[in-house]
């Protein structure tokens, strides 16, 4: 007995050790600016890298039947170039060139974009999703291109039995709604979606009010507020207070959070 007890101990001294290691990182902070934008932090300081992920409160639910897919079609875009790094291989460089990863997604009630990388390289992840949110380009050419391959998309989840069950399911649970919608809508919505519908949904829907910006790896709050350089220079704005902030994702320094 006593011997199973002197090996119990230490296992159970490990796993309350970790238990108190995964509480430790579930601790968060929050800062709210003037102009809506929130800020969210979990400082992990045994980690060697840093994830920035930027959260817009946007996606399938909140269009309508003749704009369904743009959410997800305008996702794509701010991949597709910025003022800083024009095209879409440079995009990727900046980040995969030092070892990291850049992503998204869109979803029903929401639209993510994120960066993952060494630590070293925080700066660098800021400054892509900056200038992807703040500068894109909306080449014409890169729209149409984005066109085919939601097309394909759209195909692919028809083609796959996994994919297309999924949307079945939810064409049964909320018919005649968005919520009973595919994600990416369908090939007439987005083949009647212009470059100009698309600026005009970022305008709308890419507010700092409607935005969490979440970073979470080996960085403390303070160092997060700190790259955010200047105030924003936003009124401050109620929190349902939408729809009278359109191109304010626009301005703004080089190295700062605004959006």
């Amino acid at each position: 007995m006593i011997e199973r007890l002197a090996f119990y101990f230490p296992l159970t001294q490990a796993l309350t050790s970790n238990r108190m290691l995964m509480e430790a990182y579930l601790v968060y902070k929050l800062t709210h600016l003037d102009n809506g934008l929130r800020i969210v932090t979990s400082t992990m300081p045994n980690t060697y890298s840093v994830c920035v992920t930027i959260f817009v409160g946007t996606g399938s639910r909140y269009e309508t039947d003749g704009n369904a897919g743009i959410s997800h079609f305008l996702e794509h875009i701010l991949f597709k170039g910025s003022k800083r790094w024009a095209t879409p291989r440079e995009l990727s460089e900046a980040v995969e060139g030092v070892g990291g990863i850049l992503n998204g997604g869109t979803d029903k009630e929401l639209t993510v974009y994120w960066v993952k990388v060494a630590r070293p390289h925080f700066q660098l992840a800021v400054d892509v999703l900056s200038d992807m949110f703040r500068y894109p380009r909306f080449q014409p050419e890169e729209v149409e291109k984005e066109r085919q391959v939601i097309f394909e998309e759209i195909n692919m989840s028809r083609d796959s039995p996994s994919q297309r069950v999924d949307l079945l399911i939810d064409e049964v649970l909320w018919p005649n709604q968005p919520l009973g919608r595919d994600v990416a809508g369908s090939r007439e919505t987005i083949s009647n979606t212009s470059r100009q519908n698309l600026m005009d949904f970022m305008s709308s829907q890419y507010l700092p009010v409607n935005t969490v910006i979440a970073v979470a790896g080996d960085i403390s709050h303070d160092e997060v507020l700190k790259t955010r350089g200047r105030q924003p220079e936003y009124p401050p704005v109620s929190g349902g207070d939408h729809g009278n902030r359109a191109g304010q994702y626009l301005p703004g320094s080089q190295g700062d959070f605004r959006i």
